[in-house]
């Protein structure tokens, strides 16, 4: 990978602990894809509208099954 695409790395420096971020996860994929000689792709997904409006409703239908069933948890894990 050249150089001048390279990932920036200085959030996991600062907060080893950090689980980084949908933000810089994407610009890794980016960049994977773009210095790959087009052997790697790079699809939008969740970032567009339709997809976000899916998972918000998603999230939406579980809060309402965990109120149901008296539970809450601060973290949740889905796959839409």
């Amino acid at each position: 990978m050249a150089k001048s695409a390279e990932a920036d790395w200085s959030w996991s420096a600062e907060d080893p602990n950090s689980r980084g971020s949908l933000g810089i996860a994407t610009s890794e994929a980016v960049i994977v894809a773009a210095t790959s000689g087009g052997k790697k792709k790079y699809s939008l997904g969740s970032m567009l509208g339709h997809v976000l409006m899916h998972q918000t409703f998603v999230g939406l239908e579980a809060l309402l099954q965990m109120e149901r069933a008296g539970e809450y948890r601060q973290e949740q894990v889905q796959a839409a």
